[in-house]
């Protein structure tokens, strides 16, 4: 079988200057609902849309893909997660 596989590198060097995004949560505690205003770095929601890349991906050729994040940050590169099969899920991309 023929895997598919793809490397995300996000690098904070890309995001320096990009303003924070302003998210629209809502919330519900305790049987009360609340919306409220969060500002998250752009590169949180890079990381988001790359989740969400990976899960259609997982959706449609489980076996046949293979994805490895690696993330830049104070020069420091963090890789997320490898390309055993036990690591391709959301839980070691965090």
């Amino acid at each position: 079988m023929k895997i598919h596989r793809t490397i995300f590198v996000i690098s904070e060097g890309a995001f320096r200057n990009v303003p924070q995004l302003d998210s629209d949560i809502e919330l519900e505690i305790k049987g009360i609902e609340k919306n409220i205003m969060v500002k998250q770095p752009f590169r949180t929601t890079v990381l988001e849309c790359v989740m969400d890349y990976c899960r259609v991906a997982f959706d449609i050729m489980p076996k046949e893909c293979a994805f490895t994040v690696v993330m830049e940050q104070r020069d420091e590169i963090r890789i997320l997660n490898n390309w055993d099969q036990a690591e391709q899920n959301f839980l070691h991309v965090r």
